[in-house]
């Protein structure tokens, strides 16, 4: 996550901790000196500050783009993230439209955020080590594919005694120090070059971090990543795009949800935690997700329950944790068809293995012996409920039909008691209706019954909370719009987006494109954002509109389309990756409805029914009519 001035952050994979630790002005930057007038300025504007005479800052899934010009020289930086290795890639051009020749000096920085234990500058990369917990070390990495002309390890010998990051030292000077000592909390590789007329350079920085045993290994580690500074990182790839009547939707949607929601979570969270992410994610990174599912797997006891974290190795049996296993390997088979992940077999964590088919049945059958208790309450039936009906296809489409039987009178059995306890007790907070109404349990009169309380709850939630999760909205947009009321799901997701929210930027106090975790409806902080931010709520909010509003669902049969969408929307556009092939599909709504394909066709040949079968490979045009 880098802003438009290189503050920010990047995570990838598992990794613990963000190669440059967070602080409010923690990040990175580069710095350019004209050596013959001793000006100099930043490539990302901040810190320097000084005007420039063009500026602009793109931002992709895992690239961000800036380039700067100023007194005739360009400068261009792509920060990428590379998809298998632990490091950012800095790919810079530097570009001389003068008629005569500059010298230049670049410097490029990283702030580490926090107090480094030993920093060294060896074989032209800077290796800067921290503890990492008991046996191991964390290593990160700054390193240049050009020789490199100084260094400096030492903040208070590149700033000066009393310089800042806006005017250090080393740039009044020209020159770094080649410091260690200190509290090492930056590190700083200078390069110098003479660009003649109308010509450029290109170089290459990497910043990246590592568990490692020894310093040595680290020390190798860096020669290692110096040969890859020629191979810059790839984009991610957008397998999602869409194009709505709504520019706010489509800005959070094809851009900074998909950056927030991919930011990796700790391998130390809860597992609930990283479920409740994952089953979210399967769209945009389907390998990532196999990977972390199957590890996740193999913490799994043999009666279904899981551990609660690597820290916290004891068993967790809820329904709430043990669903969410079931939703992100429902979710991963259907975007991928990948039924050979069913046969692979995984550990259990207490002893044995099992095909990855044993270790769903297990949990399956964790949910069914919940159900079966008395003492189970309302959500949490509803929760296992939901579960087992997304488990469903996949148990027909691999034949084990006993099995769906009896899933299927579970099912039944559940409604009845699920309805009968809704005619008891209709009134039922949000905490409860959600879930109830997400599992498709309820009559048709008691659905309407429960829709109705709903959007009545709604119309008070910022008087009876003293917060409002922004999970528990998007839970709301999702049931409102299945339920046939798309206008108020919009309505009421636009009046919480954080676009829409840091309009009111003095009461909001919040980045205008990240999720909080809540906003804050007390009297003293009416409207405020929460400090912490929600990656899950990222994720749920782009599978609710894709899915839902947008209605373009993965299948273990293909793609179905099943749009909820607002009365006033005439027509959008999703472009869709699924299963190696491209879909470009577009739907129009000349009745004005709000559901119901009327028609549907495949690259200009009619289909029935709303579920493409899935090609191969190539490019496919959908065109999709409502009605």
């Amino acid at each position: 996550m880098i802003a438009q001035n290189g503050i920010g952050f990047s995570t990838q994979n598992n990794l613990t901790g963000p190669v440059t630790v967070a602080g409010q002005q923690s990040g990175r930057y580069l710095y350019i000196r004209d050596n013959d007038t001793g000006e100099f300025w930043s490539a990302t504007w901040y810190p320097v500050v000084s005007e420039l005479d063009q500026f602009r800052a793109t931002h992709r899934l895992g690239m961000t783009a800036i380039s700067a010009e100023k007194n005739k020289i360009s400068s261009q930086i792509a920060f990428s993230v590379h998809d298998s290795s632990p490091y950012e890639h800095w790919q810079v051009q530097l570009s001389n439209s003068d008629k005569r020749k500059r010298r230049l000096s670049v410097f490029a920085v990283v702030e580490w955020g926090q107090e480094i234990q030993d920093s060294q500058f060896h074989d032209n990369a800077i290796v800067a080590m921290t503890t990492h917990n008991e046996t191991n070390l964390l290593a990160r990495i700054f390193t240049l594919d050009h020789a490199v002309d100084s260094f400096d390890c030492d903040w208070d010998q590149f700033v000066g005694r009393y310089g800042s990051l806006s005017k250090p030292k080393a740039l009044l000077d020209g020159k770094c120090s080649r410091s260690f000592g200190g509290d090492n909390r930056i590190a700083v590789l200078q390069k110098n070059f003479t660009l003649g007329a109308g010509t450029e350079t290109n170089f290459a920085v990497i910043l990246g971090v590592s568990i490692v045993d020894t310093t040595a290994q680290a020390k190798r580690l860096a020669k290692k990543w110096g040969k890859s500074l020629h191979s810059p990182a790839q984009p991610l790839p957008e397998r999602v795009v869409i194009k709505s009547p709504e520019h706010d939707l489509n800005l959070l949607v094809n851009h900074w949800s998909k950056l927030q929601a991919l930011s990796p979570i700790s391998e130390y969270a809860a597992i609930s935690e990283r479920l409740n992410r994952l089953s979210q994610l399967s769209t945009h990174v389907p390998e990532q997700t196999k990977t972390e599912l199957v590890e996740i797997l193999s913490q799994q006891y043999r009666d279904g329950s899981l551990i609660r974290s690597i820290t916290e190795p004891i068993p967790d049996g809820s329904v709430a944790t043990v669903s969410k296993l079931l939703e992100a390997l429902c979710s991963y088979l259907a975007e991928t068809g990948d039924l050979s992940l069913l046969t692979e077999h995984v550990s259990f964590f207490d002893s044995g293995s099992g095909s990855t088919t044993e270790h769903l049945t297990r949990s399956c059958n964790s949910l069914l012996e919940n159900l079966n208790s008395d003492s189970s309450a309302l959500v949490e039936k509803s929760v296992a409920v939901s579960a087992l009906r997304k488990v469903l296809p996949i148990f027909m489409q691999i034949g084990e039909h006993q099995f769906v039987r009896k899933i299927e009178r579970a099912i039944d059995d559940q409604s009845s008691r699920i309805n009968r306890q809704w005619a008891r007790n209709p009134k039922q907070h949000l905490t409860t209706m959600l879930p109830i109404l997400a599992s498709h349990t309820l009559t048709k009169q008691h659905r309407q019954s429960a829709v109705n309380n709903l959007r009545s709850e709604l119309k008070t939630i910022t008087l009876s909370e003293n917060e409002i999760l922004l999970t528990t909205v998007v839970s709301c947009v999702e049931q409102l719009a299945m339920h046939d009321h798309a206008d108020d799901a919009l309505e009421l997701l636009e009046h919480f987006l954080p676009t829409t929210r840091s309009k009111s930027a003095e009461q909001y106090q919040a980045e205008p494109y990240l999720f909080p975790r809540s906003i804050l409806a007390s009297a003293q902080r009416r409207g405020q954002a929460d400090s912490n931010l929600d990656n899950t709520a990222a994720a749920k909010f782009l599978s609710v509109i894709t899915e839902t509003v947008l209605g373009i669902q993965p299948t273990i049969g293909g793609l179905k389309i099943d749009p909820h969408i607002p009365r006033s929307w005439r027509q959008y556009e999703v472009s869709r990756e699924f299963r190696g092939a491209n879909y470009h599909i577009r739907v129009s709504n000349p009745l004005r409805a709000t559901s119901g394909v009327s028609r549907l066709s495949v690259n200009g040949l009619h289909i029935t029914g709303n579920v493409i079968r899935p090609f191969q490979t190539g490019n496919h045009f959908i065109e999709v009519t409502l009605g």
